[in-house]
């Protein structure tokens, strides 16, 4: 678990995320197992990492139990809460492990769920993705069954809009001490445009794309030009097409709420529009749009 984590980036500004946190603390106070569901990079891991950190548990009793990558036996988790060396189960990527590792499991847990003063506390963190491979897996899905009352789904990150620009601000901050540099905000048109944009992004994405930005910028502030050109692309399904405009000026509208949409960027203008830089600056003479740049 991160050390660096705290209550000061637990970023939770929409209101439907705001009731989920305070849900979440409230059951982080009792001794209820606690499964947590969501897309993959939307927090999940941090989540529990804040509830473990609201029980007062070290690092060191924590016990990670993952299927996929890192799985420990049944007899080994026995033998540690035996001991009274580990006070934290976590599971992850149950949906991959082997059936009868499941059915172990299962039966363990049968066995647990009514103990009425359990010496541990008990998370599962199921992947959205992971959902459908517990159907194909009948003791997956029935392990499941006996753990969905106590489920907390975390929201996609495109449905928490009022975060994002916290987030933004949050990765600057990171991405500023990581490379000891100095760059102090969004440029003002950045983060409107960011947000209006069809989001389907994680916070691993996110992260990245900041601390890419902040790497490569020369300015004290990150500048919207400066974006991966798919965020400029619209989907052109929703392409609205009015009746009794000629081509040409068509031709120029687009060229001008194209210039407006990168900020007066022509490589980018040129990008989304399919032509060359050439011949965009061709059409810029022509419709007399030298200005907008």
């Amino acid at each position: 678990m991160s050390s660096k984590r705290n209550e000061e980036n637990w970023i939770t500004a929409s209101s439907d995320i705001k009731k989920l946190k305070e849900q979440w603390i409230h059951s982080s106070q009792t001794k209820i197992p606690l499964l947590i569901i969501g897309e993959s990079g939307v927090g999940k891991s941090f989540w529990i990492e804040q509830s473990i950190q609201i029980r007062k548990i070290q690092t060191n009793e924590v016990k990670i139990v993952d299927f996929h990558s890192h799985p420990a036996s049944l007899e080994e988790i026995k033998n540690l809460l035996k001991a009274q060396k580990t006070k934290v189960i976590w599971l992850k990527n149950l949906a991959y492990a082997e059936i009868e590792t499941i059915k172990d499991w299962l039966n363990w847990w049968k066995e647990e769920k009514y103990n009425k003063d359990p010496k541990y506390y008990f998370y599962w963190e199921l992947a959205k993705d992971e959902i459908p491979l517990l159907k194909e897996k009948p003791l997956a899905q029935e392990f499941f069954d006996q753990l969905r009352s106590f489920r907390f789904e975390l929201p996609p990150l495109s449905k928490r809009k009022p975060d994002i620009a916290l987030f933004l601000q949050n990765f600057l901050e990171m991405a500023n001490t990581d490379f000891k540099k100095k760059v102090l905000s969004f440029e003002e048109k950045f983060i409107p445009f960011f947000l209006d944009r069809n989001y389907k992004t994680n916070l691993h994405e996110l992260k990245d794309l900041v601390f890419s930005m902040v790497a490569f910028t020369s300015t004290k502030h990150v500048l919207l030009k400066s974006l991966p050109l798919h965020y400029f692309i619209s989907d052109t399904e929703k392409l609205h097409v009015q009746t009794g405009v000629s081509i040409s000026d068509y031709e120029k509208e687009i060229i001008k709420s194209n210039l407006i949409l990168t900020n007066g960027n022509r490589e980018k203008t040129a990008k989304i529009l399919g032509i060359s830089e050439r011949n965009l600056y061709r059409k810029l003479k022509e419709y007399q749009l030298e200005e907008v740049c």
